[in-house]
């Protein structure tokens, strides 16, 4: 039924005593009542009117009357607590479970406030604890049918009786934590279930690790809806963790090849930088020994050169000593064609003078001390310029050998042009 005004709620109130013909003690205890109920104060109005009418049949008076404390709803619900303790002392445990855990919730900030609680969520113990609290004599707990879907659900009957009890808020009080993570994972699985189950909506972060630290101790005082909502949760949570362990393992697996892609290159432009390193130094090894080989060649040659002409000056001498001077010219004009004498052969040319040694440098004047044809300066130039170098490479060997043959064959025509060799001697 909906909510009654003030007005009826008077009606209520005053109704039965004037049909009845008994009065109220005071006139202004219809307005007291009235007023408490209409402020919510008074949990079940028909409870206060019955004890007021026991009262007065006990008395037999034909009065109703108010106590004192009779509006005071959390000294009310207090003192029926603890009459309900006194007279079922083995019900304390099942008691606290029930009024802390199924019927009260704790925010993070503020007074603890009631909460509703149904029969799926309870055991049979405490369901049919919460029965009897809601009859007659003790009137802690409300049972009604819930508008929205129809379940019956039982709830403290006055919030006031939370803060009113001692015994009650310090098992609040010990209770604290784990009643704020409930109401909050409670909150959070009505908001999953209304988005329709969005992956998005599960817990994650600090609030699934305290999930996972609450749900092994306390599984038992939440409900299979929270435990299965905290189960996808965690599911959700580590099928994530794994994608992302899998996804980074691939990068480092993939950051590994590189890695060995790279020191692999870097070998193998090590090795090749060794091997064309070591190439370059066999090549420069084979060339400096090839150089060696050439310049010592060079060397023997110059060596046999030297012999050679040194001989034929001494044979040359010999000749000219002998008065022989047709040879001893065909010996000078045959150095003329090699290498340049060196100082020392020269000195032992004396005997045919600096003319001889000099050939090379000034062919002009040797061929005018021998009387040769200055027609054939030219030729004899040339004769003489192939001795200059000095070089005996494969290439100047025939030029050589061709400067040697001009040089006898003019030398014999001078020869035969002298009419004896008595001439020479004489010259």
């Amino acid at each position: 039924m909906p909510p009654l005004n003030r007005a009826q709620l008077r009606e209520v109130v005053t109704a039965p005593a004037c049909a009845l013909g008994v009065k109220f003690e005071d006139d202004r205890i219809a307005e007291r009542i009235t007023d408490a109920a209409a402020a919510e104060q008074l949990p079940l109005l028909s409870y206060l009117l019955h004890d007021m009418w026991d009262g007065m049949i006990k008395r037999d008076d034909a009065t109703l009357r108010l106590s004192s404390q009779a509006i005071d709803v959390g000294g009310v619900l207090r003192n029926s607590a603890e009459d309900f303790l006194a007279a079922n002392p083995t019900q304390k445990t099942a008691l606290r479970r029930l009024l802390t855990l199924r019927l009260a919730t704790v925010p993070a900030e503020g007074e603890p406030v009631r909460r509703q609680t149904t029969r799926e969520e309870c055991s049979e113990a405490e369901w049919s604890l919460a029965g009897r609290l809601a009859e007659y004599p003790w009137r802690l707990v409300v049972m009604r049918e819930r508008t929205s879907d129809g379940c019956i659900v039982a709830e403290v009957a006055h919030e006031a009786f939370l803060r009113a009890w001692p015994r009650l808020r310090e098992w609040l009080r010990d209770e604290r934590d784990f009643l704020i993570f409930k109401g909050e994972v409670e909150r959070a699985e009505r908001r999953w279930r209304e988005l329709d189950q969005d992956e998005r909506a599960l817990l994650t972060g600090l609030d699934l690790t305290r999930a996972e630290e609450w749900l092994p101790t306390r599984g038992q005082d939440l409900s299979t809806v929270v435990i299965a909502f905290i189960q996808q949760s965690i599911a959700v949570d580590r099928a994530a963790k794994e994608r992302q362990l899998a996804e980074k393992e691939r990068q480092i697996r993939f950051q590994r090849r590189v890695t060995v892609g790279a020191v692999a290159a870097a070998l193998v432009m090590l090795v090749i930088g060794s091997f064309a390193w070591v190439q370059w130094g066999e090549a420069n090894r084979s060339a400096a020994e090839k150089a060696r080989a050439e310049e010592m060649a060079l060397r023997q040659l110059r060596k046999a050169q030297l012999n050679q002409s040194l001989f034929l000056v001494g044979v040359s001498g010999e000749q000219r000593a002998a008065g022989d001077a047709g040879t001893a010219l065909l010996l000078a004009l045959t150095l003329v064609g090699r290498a340049a004498v060196t100082g020392r052969a020269r000195c032992r040319m004396h005997g045919w003078g600096t003319r001889v040694g000099r050939s090379a440098g000034r062919p002009q004047r040797q061929f005018q001390a021998w009387g040769l044809d200055p027609r054939k300066r030219r030729d004899a130039q040339g004769s003489a310029s192939t001795g200059r170098s000095g070089r005996c490479s494969k290439q100047r060997r025939p030029e050589q050998s061709s400067a040697r043959r001009l040089n006898v064959s003019l030398a014999k025509r001078h020869l035969r042009s002298m009419p004896s060799s008595s001439k020479c001697r004489r010259r």
